[in-house]
């Protein structure tokens, strides 16, 4: 049996190895966001959520104005109508 054996230039696998992580590095550049991307898009994200909560309370704070309206009407007419009898 014979055994063939290429002589293999290091320097020539250095090279290949590193254009291999070069290749990957722009293709994880590409795919991946950084953190200051993510910053912008979590910062984005805030302020949005901010203006959602504003919103809701001042909703909650309609309906609350609204219901306790109702029930003191609510209150004065049924003593308006005890004081009557």
């Amino acid at each position: 049996m014979e055994v063939i054996m290429e002589t293999i230039d290091f320097k020539e696998v250095m090279d290949i190895i590193h254009k291999e992580f070069q290749s990957l590095k722009v293709y994880m550049e590409e795919r991946f966001a950084t953190k200051q991307e993510l910053a912008e898009k979590m910062g984005g994200l805030k302020v949005e959520l901010v203006e959602k909560i504003g919103n809701v309370k001042s909703d909650t704070i309609k309906w609350m104005f609204l219901f306790w309206t109702v029930q003191m009407g609510a209150v004065i007419s049924l003593f308006m109508s005890l004081l009557k009898k």
